[in-house]
């Protein structure tokens, strides 16, 4: 789902996940539905008290420690970890809990609004890779492009009280949003009917779309400019990990100081999609803001 903040989005995904923020018509579910459901807000619903693996049991009760234990481990909860309170848990760490906790309830149909908000690199390459893998349906709300490229086959945007099919490239949405613009400021309006008016209307809103098209440049321009740098970190990124996958490479003592040089160069390139992840983030937020301020 794309659209500018506080378009609907959020509300939209609250509608399908539980109705409460439907004010007309019905919602009707499938008794064969079985809906997972992740949003910021949830983070705060977690009992600081409880640890982990209290957190898991109520929805395992005849699992066994071990089984619970290898589960929590794969979204990152290793060793005493798993016992300790979440009160001193970090914003990510609780967000992995609650992944945790819904895709062990198996659901068919996912509702992830911005999930990998506060998740480090790896778990968002690890929920990207789950969630192309999932067999069910998603529908996902995202500042992470690399996310919606992995995962989405079918691009929806909301805005003005209206759901329609994004039928551009997600590359493109930076450029509908100020087309939307544009069509808005050219509306005519009411007092505008005389033609000359009109005319005076016309030739002074070509020189402020022109003024708003300088404006918003630059930070359309930096949008790119991160994802091709981040395209080409994560492409550097796979090459260092195939290399490191090469079973040759550990059976030759002698290449004890390639190994080394290798994890370096991978931790370094993690270091640095990280940075650029957050830098994106902060670029589009900008821009986004700014065709919206311009709409305004």
């Amino acid at each position: 789902l794309l659209g500018v903040n506080g378009a609907g989005k959020s509300t939209l995904v609250k509608a399908l996940a539980d109705g409460s923020t439907v004010l007309s018509g019905s919602r009707t579910v499938s008794r064969d539905t079985r809906i997972g459901y992740f949003a910021q807000h949830q983070l705060d619903q977690l009992d600081p008290r409880q640890s982990p693996i209290d957190h898991l049991r109520p929805l395992a009760p005849t699992a066994r420690e071990s089984e619970l234990r290898r589960y929590l481990g794969s979204f990152g909860f290793g060793g005493e970890r798993i016992f300790e309170p979440l009160a001193p848990f970090s914003g990510g760490e609780k967000a992995r809990l609650v992944l945790a906790l819904m895709i062990r309830q198996q659901p068919n149909l996912l509702l992830l609004d911005e999930p990998t908000n506060h998740l480090d690199l790896d778990m968002r390459q690890a929920l990207s890779q789950a969630l192309v893998e999932f067999g069910g349906a998603i529908v996902l709300i995202s500042h992470d492009r690399h996310l919606l490229r992995s995962v989405c086959d079918e691009l929806l945007v909301v805005h003005d009280g209206v759901v329609e099919v994004f039928d551009r490239e997600l590359d493109q949405y930076p450029a509908w949003l100020a087309e939307r613009q544009v069509l808005s400021a050219e509306r005519p309006r009411p007092e505008e009917d005389a033609p000359a008016t009109a005319a005076a209307n016309r030739k002074r809103q070509r020189q402020v779309e022109a003024q708003r098209r300088l404006a918003l440049k630059p930070l359309a321009d930096r949008v790119r400019e991160i994802e091709r740098r981040l395209a080409a970190g994560r492409a550097e990124l796979e090459r260092l990990q195939a290399r490191l996958a090469e079973p040759a490479l550990y059976t030759d003592t002698g290449r004890k100081d390639e190994i080394t040089g290798l994890l370096r160069e991978q931790a370094a390139c993690k270091a640095s999609l990280a940075t650029l992840e957050s830098d994106w983030l902060e670029a589009s937020d900008a821009l986004e803001r700014a065709v919206a301020g311009a709409s305004g």
